[in-house]
């Protein structure tokens, strides 16, 4: 099977000086055998062009000023239609008018093209791409790239001089304003094919691959110097646009030259290679009290040993072949030095700049977080690569997340039971006024906050200590909450319980914040945006009942059969398990301690069948030897007085090896 592609012209050719238009057509024909079948037919976009007459003489004007193939087929309106840039590769083939002198792009001329410095000419081109390091690009694991290309301002001036000579020479055709082809688009597809072959890479649009070729004109601030006569204030390359725009006419003739001189110098490129930031996102616990989250530098003297953000670079680095200058942390928040992270820990994202491997499996990850661990101050779960989109979430869901608390706390009260009922009797929710704990006034605002508690509990633990487990608003200062910084937090736990109490140690177990937003498999693959095909795939997938491929894991003697999915972490997928009953529709279904433990999770392995027995067996002869027992007791006569939560009997054991008396 054979697919051609065939580009067709058709020209409306109008009296002049009418305007007539360039149809392009692309039909793809799709060989099979000795047919060919019409399979496609792109868009077609009508071009608007001059006239046959004027056509020829404004190619004769625009050579004798000694502008380039490629300028003349921009200042002939052609475009790039439909990716088909045959007028920019080929230029020469759409200047079809006889010349006795034809203008060949890769024969040097004397002076390069006034309207785009030679930028467009082949020569130059091949120049440019004969200086791109071949090892350089291969440090890169990317098969595509794409070109993104910074030009001198002057271009821009140049390109509006040419217009306005255009159109004094050609009024009927230039009347209404022109807007030819950008140079850059121009120059990415002239020089895209040189490139790809000189770094055997592939081109294409929107690669993570950069390619940047910063091309730069001696000339450049000198010619551009006199726009500033025009606008009063400063001149860049952002709003030279806009001064032209408002720029008349005479105004720009009385201080640029129309049409612009030939230029006199050449211009210079640097080519550089770069890489879109990637993301890693995951939750870290922190173990020691002793440890920052970020370096904690005086006077540039590092002062503790350890910060939780090195420890993550120094494996991200190790894993991964990253520099440590390439990498910037970023979390939900951050806990005191003296404080561990705990629970299911805190959501945070690493960005990594201009990486040279910016494919990550889930594999690294792992391995990753195995090092981090490795260091025994502090572990990573969940690390994956997320996409730069979900990053924000980060911060925009910081202020609206909750945060839960266990403090181990003292209290001078001699009697802690009281203490401990006191918090635990208190009404929740509660409001917070804190204002700026001393402790940090040296370097934030004085101001009142409003916080939050949700949750609070506390528990004995000895002699004037309990713990206090509290779930807040975000920002919510708990130490000063327990010893009310000098009453500058209302209500505190002074206030509430009556006596001094003071902080011990403080950790935070959970923060309520989904993150990452992406399971590893899905931040691997593109995501898909078609919610009719999910519509469609929903709709199939419901006209079949679901079917559970797990494991047999086995059968207990009520008939049960017990199944699991094992986790899956490349694919994001927990462990599933459950059972199959021997009748689907009974209310009451009975099953085995052994196995109902292993269903919820709480055992590990499932139980063997020769365990269920022995305690089925156990279990039968306890209610045979309570037969027996109650036979020989007799019959129970009801108490006049008190309440038992169990029958007594001389032979029962409520407390296994007692018996009851």
């Amino acid at each position: 099977m054979t697919i051609l592609t065939l580009t067709l012209t058709f020209a409306n050719i109008l009296p002049c000086p009418t305007i007539s238009y360039l149809w392009l057509a692309c039909f793809t024909f799709l060989k099979t055998e000795n047919n060919y079948n019409i399979c496609r037919l792109s868009t077609v976009i009508p071009v608007k062009m001059p006239c046959i007459e004027d056509k020829s003489s404004i190619i004769s004007t625009l050579r004798s000023l000694n502008c380039c193939a490629r300028c003349i087929v921009r200042f002939l309106g052609y475009k790039d239609l439909e990716d088909s840039s045959e007028p920019f590769l080929h230029p020469e083939e759409f200047i079809t008018e006889p010349n006795p002198e034809p203008c060949d792009p890769k024969k040097p001329k004397s002076s390069p093209c006034r309207s785009c410095l030679g930028i467009l000419e082949d020569p130059v081109i091949e120049k440019i791409v004969a200086g791109i390091s071949l090892d350089e690009a291969n440090h890169y694991n990317e098969k595509s790239f794409t070109v993104f290309v910074s030009l001198p301002k002057v271009l821009l001036l140049r390109d509006h001089s040419m217009s306005l000579y255009l159109k004094e020479k050609f009024p009927e055709v230039y009347k209404q304003p022109n807007s030819f082809e950008d140079m850059k688009k121009v120059f990415r597809i002239s020089a895209a094919n040189s490139i790809g072959k000189q770094i055997n890479k592939t081109f294409q649009a929107g690669s993570d691959l950069q390619l940047l070729v910063d091309i730069s004109y001696p000339d450049d601030e000198f010619e551009v110097e006199n726009l500033s006569k025009l606008y009063s204030k400063n001149v860049s390359r952002s709003n030279i646009g806009d001064i032209l725009d408002r720029c008349d006419e005479a105004s720009f003739r009385k201080h640029f030259a129309v049409p612009p001189e030939s230029p006199h110098k050449e211009v210079t490129a640097k080519v550089s290679f770069s890489t879109v930031s990637i993301y890693l996102g995951g939750r870290y616990l922190k173990f020691s009290r002793d440890m920052g989250q970020t370096p904690w530098v005086i006077n540039g003297k590092v002062m503790a040993e350890h910060c939780l953000s090195d420890i993550i670079f120094n494996s991200i680095c190790k894993v991964l072949g990253y520099d440590k200058t390439q990498v910037t942390f970023c979390a939900s928040g951050r806990e005191d030095a003296d404080v561990r992270m705990l629970g299911n820990g805190r959501p945070f994202y690493i960005q990594v700049d201009n990486p040279k491997n910016s494919h990550i499996s889930f594999e690294d990850c792992h391995r990753i977080e195995e090092d981090i661990l490795s260091t025994k101050l502090a572990a990573v779960v969940g690390l994956q690569k997320v996409d730069a989109n979900d990053i924000k979430w980060i911060k925009t869901g910081e202020q609206e997340k909750k945060k839960h608390y266990s403090a181990l706390c003292h209290t001078k009260s001699p009697d802690v039971k009281a203490v401990v009922d006191k918090l635990n009797s208190y009404a929740c929710p509660f409001e917070l006024h804190q204002k700026t704990p001393l402790r940090v006034l040296h370097r934030r605002a004085q101001s009142t906050r409003s916080k939050m508690i949700y949750e609070m509990s506390a528990a004995e633990v000895g002699e004037h200590l309990f713990y206090l487990d509290v779930v807040t608003s975000a920002g919510t200062y708990v130490k000063e909450f327990v010893h009310g910084d000098f009453m500058r937090t209302e209500p505190n736990v002074i206030s509430i319980t009556g006596f001094d109490a003071d902080l011990i140690a403080l950790d935070v177990t959970k923060i309520e914040l989904e993150w990452p937003l992406q399971n590893p498999a899905m931040a691997q693959a593109p995501r898909s945006r078609s919610i009719w095909m999910l519509i469609i795939k929903n709709f199939v997938n419901s006209l079949t009942p679901r079917q559970f491929k797990g494991t047999h894991m086995g059968t207990d003697y009520f008939g049960n059969k017990y199944y699991e999915i094992a986790a899956n972490a490349t694919l994001g997928r927990r462990r599933q398990r459950w059972f199959d009953p021997p009748v689907k529709d009974d209310f009451m279904q009975e099953m085995p301690a052994e196995w109902e433990a292993w269903l919820r999770g709480r055992r590990k392995e499932p139980p063997s069948e020769q365990e269920v027995l022995k305690n089925l067996a156990i279990m039968q002869m306890k209610k045979k030897n309570a037969i027996a027992v109650d036979a020989k007791g007799g019959e129970m006569t009801p108490m006049k007085k008190g309440v038992e939560t169990f029958p007594k009997r001389i032979d029962y054991e409520t407390v296994p090896g007692k018996r009851d008396q």
